[in-house]
């Protein structure tokens, strides 16, 4: 694979390159040369033209669902993997709520064998608990020596003890706890943010007050501990400062936020539309606003896509009956574009960067020598997003048939290249 991009801006922050415009050489999965004009006399390689078009380092995801084993008619390992590579990313992580959950070195070497060949590369998340019923810890060590950096019970709440045991049993594999900060007994069955959507809508609040709870107290269970814990779908102002202030004091704690939070409000579930019933709901034009802000500063780390994959009688019903996500993975940096086109600089560092960092992915900088794993895109181009370019098994996008600008080009890891 000897492939030469020229004239594409190179918008990996941790090139010495960073921001310029140069031709990029890739031979055999590497990259050889980079220069303002490179001269490749006497090599064989295949041109793109990179003029308005972006490199980074490949993207990560952080909570991905594909669904296998237990719902593959939803998706499936192999096509969640082709979903991811023509959305941009080079690696995805994938949340434990499988049927049965990934609690053991099984599961994990499961989904890897599934995902061998593939471009874009599988990092399972292994639970916390057996079975992700908060009564037991799981096999994490035994998962740990089978490739598992990340631990989660994906979106069920874990007890005081329970979660201080896992931050505990993790600092001697150097592995992150995640958590998703919700407090069932405070939102417990509710649908949209409390408040505004609430009254409009007649439909149980979910109230901020859920999440700040619930981060406060893992975080004083992380000073307790000296562990390392991350935060996944963060959605209030609170809950940003809250995280601020622990990161403050030297906590080892990052924080993501999924990409419907940094888009929309809770307005859009006035209508009913079953696309915008999500875990954690929609919150208020301040929540939103903080979320960015907290993403540019530094307080938010990365941005998670939170592919939810469902088929239609999951999600085509009405709103009280069908299931919280949608898919995400394929428009996520379009989407991104649209709605935030002048923050894109702290996206592609959010994706690219911070995002390998919590996962314990090797970084792979835009630099003379290093193995190619990298994201092309053109931030410029507009498509739109329709049935036949969806590549999932299900359909469940609020930007199905809908106009997006930005879009990805090629995906590079190794000696694999996908151009789009």
């Amino acid at each position: 694979m000897n492939i030469l991009l020229k004239s594409v801006t190179i918008s990996d922050p941790s090139s010495t390159h960073f921001n310029s415009v140069k031709d990029v050489f890739i031979k055999n999965g590497k990259i050889a040369g980079i220069e303002k004009k490179l001269n490749l006399k006497g090599e064989q390689y295949r041109v793109i033209e990179g003029k308005g078009k972006s490199i980074s380092q490949g993207w990560v995801d952080l909570k991905s669902d594909f669904c296998d084993p237990g719902n593959e008619h939803r998706e499936t390992i192999e096509s969640g993997l082709k979903v991811s590579a023509y959305g941009g990313y080079t690696h995805v992580c994938l949340v434990p709520s499988t049927n049965p959950f990934v609690d053991g070195k099984t599961a994990i070497e499961y989904a890897l064998r599934k995902a061998e060949g593939a471009l874009t590369q599988l990092h399972p998340i292994g639970s916390i608990t057996k079975s992700g019923k908060g009564q037991e810890l799981s096999e994490m060590f035994d998962m740990h020596l089978s490739g598992a950096t990340l631990f989660s019970d994906d979106l069920k709440e874990l007890s005081t003890g329970m979660l201080g045991r896992a931050l505990l049993y993790n600092k001697n594999t150097k592995g992150t706890v995640i958590s998703f900060p919700q407090n069932y007994s405070l939102s417990n069955k509710t649908m949209v943010n409390e408040g505004l959507a609430s009254i409009k809508t007649g439909l149980k609040g979910n109230p901020s007050l859920s999440e700040e709870v619930e981060i406060q107290k893992n975080i004083s269970i992380l000073k307790y501990t000296q562990g390392s814990l991350h935060f996944t779908g963060v959605s209030t102002k609170k809950g940003v400062e809250l995280i601020k202030t622990a990161k403050k004091s030297g906590q080892k704690v990052t924080a993501s936020v999924n990409l419907m939070n940094l888009l929309f409000t809770e307005k859009e579930v006035f209508n009913f539309d079953s696309n915008f019933k999500l875990a954690p709901p929609l919150r208020t034009k301040k929540d939103q606003e903080a979320l960015i802000k907290g993403l540019i500063e530094g307080t938010i780390d990365a941005i998670d896509s939170d592919h939810r994959p469902y088929d239609e009688d999951k999600k085509d019903v009405d709103f009280f009956s069908a299931s919280s996500g949608c898919i995400q993975l394929q428009t996520l940096y379009a989407a991104l574009n649209t709605f935030h086109p002048t923050k894109e600089a702290s996206f592609i560092k959010a994706l690219s960067i911070n995002s390998r960092l919590i996962s314990q992915i090797k970084e792979s900088p835009i630099e003379v020598g290093n193995q190619i794993d990298a994201t092309l895109y053109d931030p410029s181009k507009e498509w739109i997003f329709d049935k036949h370019i969806n590549h999932s098994k299900s359909f469940n996008s609020p930007f199905l048939n809908q106009k997006l600008k930005g879009k990805v080009c090629a995906v590079f890891m190794e000696k694999k290249a996908l151009e789009f």
